[in-house]
C-alpha cells in the first residue's frame, strides 16, 4: 500500500498511510470475530443435525443466526477488500475469501436441505405410526391391525333381550 488512498463516503477522505494501515487492521480482527462466531454457530448446527429431530429447532433458532453471519461475513469481506491494493485484492478473494465464502454458502445450502428431508423422515413416521393403529368399524382401536372380535367365541355371545 502507497501513497494516500480515497475512500468514496459522502465526500472523498484522504486517508494517510498509516490510517489506512490501522483502519485495514481493525477491519481484519473484525473479520476473525465474524468468522469465528460463524465458525461456532456452524459447529453448533452440525452437532444438531445428527438428529433429524432437531430439525425445527434449528430452523427456529439457529438457520437465521447462521444466515446473519453468513451476510455479515461477506459485508466484512467487502470492507477488507476495499481498503487492499489491487495485488492484495486479488490474493485474498483467489486464496482466502472466496473458498470460505464457498465453504460457508455450501453449508448453508446443505443445512436447508437437511431441514427438508429431516421434514420429511418426520412425514413418513407419522404416515407409517397412523396406518399401524387400525380403527374397526365399532370405533374401537386395536394394535397391529387385530380385529375387536377375534378372541369371542359362538357360545361367548349372549342376545340382548
Amino acid at each position: 500500500m502507497e501513497g494516500n488512498v480515497e475512500l468514496d463516503i459522502k465526500r472523498k477522505i484522504k486517508l494517510t498511510t498509516k490510517a489506512l494501515e490501522k483502519k485495514l487492521d481493525d477491519k481484519m480482527k473484525l473479520r476473525k470475530r465474524v468468522v469465528a462466531r460463524l465458525v461456532s454457530k456452524k459447529e453448533e448446527i452440525e452437532n444438531l443435525m445428527k438428529n433429524d429431530s432437531n430439525a425445527l429447532l434449528v430452523e427456529k433458532d439457529h438457520l437465521s443466526d447462521y444466515s446473519k453471519f453468513l451476510k455479515e461475513f461477506t459485508e466484512v469481506n467487502y470492507g477488507v477488500s476495499m481498503l487492499l491494493s489491487d495485488d492484495e485484492r486479488k490474493a485474498d478473494q483467489q486464496y482466502w475469501s472466496e473458498p470460505n465464502l464457498t465453504l460457508y454458502d455450501n453449508f448453508l445450502i446443505k443445512l436447508e436441505q437437511w431441514i427438508i428431508e429431516a421434514r420429511r423422515h418426520a412425514m413418513v413416521a407419522n404416515e407409517q405410526a397412523a396406518t399401524e393403529q387400525v380403527t374397526p368399524k365399532d370405533g374401537a382401536t386395536t394394535q397391529q391391525g387385530e380385529s375387536a372380535t377375534e378372541d369371542v367365541e359362538p357360545d361367548d355371545v349372549h342376545p340382548l333381550y
